[in-house]
């Protein structure tokens, strides 16, 4: 998406104007996970003076058990070009990539960031942030 920072602020004003639209509204609470929809929650219950807000950030996804994560899995495009993977193993990879449904990226990028920046300001309950995906509370992950 070549326009992202714009999307976030449009996404922000949406949200914003929605928020405003609830005239009997008590508070909002915002559920956002990517790297465009938690930045534009933040700003817009930021913006949302007149009502309490908090976020409920979506975690993040659990790296697979075999296969690459979605940091690698990122450079298949360029590694299919270069010749360094077939189109076959490419497939399986991107489908590989994530070991538990829903969450953000598995490493600290603007997704995981933003929520860790929630959390740390107080737009978020306490260990939010991070959270596994796809896991029940206080659990550890079993091997399939």
């Amino acid at each position: 998406m070549f326009d992202s920072l714009h999307y976030r602020n449009d996404a922000a004003i949406v949200m914003r104007r929605l928020i405003c639209s609830l005239p009997t509204g008590q508070g909002v609470l915002g559920v956002a996970t990517c790297d465009k929809g938690l930045p534009a929650t933040m700003i817009a219950l930021a913006g949302s003076k007149n009502l309490p807000g908090i976020i409920v950030p979506g975690g993040v996804t659990l790296p697979p058990i075999s296969g690459q994560d979605t940091a690698k899995v990122q450079t298949i495009g360029a590694r299919y070009s270069n010749g360094e993977l077939s189109l076959e193993d490419a497939a399986a990879a991107r489908c590989r990539a994530c070991g538990s449904p829903g969450g953000g990226c598995q490493f600290l990028g603007t997704a995981a960031t933003t929520q860790v920046v929630a959390e740390a300001i107080g737009m978020t309950v306490p260990h939010a942030a991070l959270a596994p995906s796809g896991q029940p509370s206080g659990s550890t992950r079993q091997p399939r």
